[in-house]
């Protein structure tokens, strides 16, 4: 009985040596390999990732037949968060992420936002606020430099062409 009872906490230990180093190297907020941008700009300054404010020109556009307009945009530095057991870090993955939000629409269907050069915008409905749609993409340390991106708001997937908004910073 007692070498059981021993057996059983030698492989309690293992398990939970195991359980620590897992915890220390792969829990993460996305999957790993991936980094995500702050929901709102008051978050990317609490992350201390926030750069700026962006400006649209204009703020306003018509979307499935409703006036809409940006709430918030901002550009903020590309970490890498890693949470475990003993705290979280962060780590400069390089680049900006360039964010805005918007009021989701009535109808439910996301309008469509694509850069200038084609690379579409990734949308996300914010946990924080799901009234609201996050729109974000990737900017290049040279797309960053230029301060100024050229998005173009597609109703859908099956429309070429949308009303230009010009992003500047």
């Amino acid at each position: 009985m007692r070498n059981t009872i021993r057996i059983a906490l030698i492989l309690l230990g293992i398990v939970i040596f195991l359980f620590l180093i897992v915890s220390l190297f792969s829990i993460r907020d996305g999957p790993p390999g991936h980094e995500f941008p702050q929901r709102s700009s008051e978050e990317a300054k609490m992350a201390k990732t926030f750069i700026c404010t962006a400006h649209a020109n204009p703020e306003e556009f018509q979307i499935h037949g409703k006036l809409q307009h940006f709430d918030e945009t901002w550009i903020e530095v590309r970490v890498l968060t890693s949470n475990s057991l003993f705290g979280s870090s962060r780590k400069n993955v390089g680049g900006y992420f360039l964010c805005f939000t918007a009021k989701k629409t009535e109808n439910d269907i996301p309008f469509i936002l694509k850069v200038g050069n084609g690379k579409e915008v990734v949308y996300c409905l914010t946990s924080s606020n799901p009234n609201k749609m996050m729109f974000f993409t990737a900017l290049t340390d040279l797309e960053f430099q230029a301060k100024h991106a050229e998005f173009v708001v597609l109703p859908d997937y099956n429309d070429t062409e949308g009303q230009k908004i010009e992003l500047t910073w």
